[in-house]
Order: C-alpha cells, then sequence, then structure tokens
C-alpha cells in the first residue's frame, strides 16, 4: 500500500534576525522538498501548492503579492522559490564584509 500524500512539515516562520531566517528557509525547504520527493509529488503545480499550504501566511502573502509574469506551469514552482529567496537569503555585501573583519582585528 503506497503512503499517503500527508506531508508533516510545519509552518515556515521568519524571525526578525536576517540570518537566522536565511539558515531557518534553507533547513525547511529541504524538508519539504525532501517528503514531496518522498511521496511522488514531481508536477510542478502540485509541488507550488504544497509549498504555499504548508508555507504558512508569509509565503502565502509573497506568491499573492507578486506580479504574474505569464510563466509556464513547469516554472511556477522555480518562480516562487526564486521569490521567496530573494526576501529571504540576504544578498552578499563586500562593505559589510570588510567592516565584520576590521570589527574582528
Amino acid at each position: 500500500m503506497p503512503p499517503k500524500k500527508a506531508l508533516r512539515v510545519e509552518e515556515f516562520v521568519p524571525t526578525d534576525d536576517i540570518l537566522d531566517t536565511s539558515t531557518k528557509w534553507k533547513s525547511w525547504r529541504r524538508k519539504i522538498e525532501l517528503q514531496m520527493e518522498y511521496f511522488g509529488i514531481q508536477d510542478p503545480k502540485d509541488m507550488r501548492m504544497c509549498l504555499l499550504v504548508h508555507g504558512g501566511d508569509q509565503i502565502m502573502s509573497i506568491d499573492e503579492n507578486s506580479v504574474e509574469t505569464g510563466s509556464k506551469e513547469d516554472e511556477e514552482y522555480t518562480n516562487l522559490i526564486d521569490k521567496i529567496e530573494k526576501i529571504f537569503i540576504p544578498k552578499k555585501s563586500r562593505l559589510h564584509a570588510r567592516f565584520r573583519f576590521n570589527k574582528a582585528t
């Protein structure tokens, strides 16, 4: 008997600290993608729905507030992931890296 498609992932809740949120997002994304793979969810439309259903209010609002580009259904999941990562994963900054290095010395 095949397993039922009931993902067991807690809602993603970002914190005020962007570095902590970035780490939590990467871990949460890994968990949900592993479960989707285990349950055989491979259709990008279904993967996007899983992400929206289990992601919580924050991810739902990112999807609702983003501008649709008229992309294909195959690209909907990857486009949503890209939008989320632009918000939750900080960009690398040389200036900030220098500041941290100089502060440490």
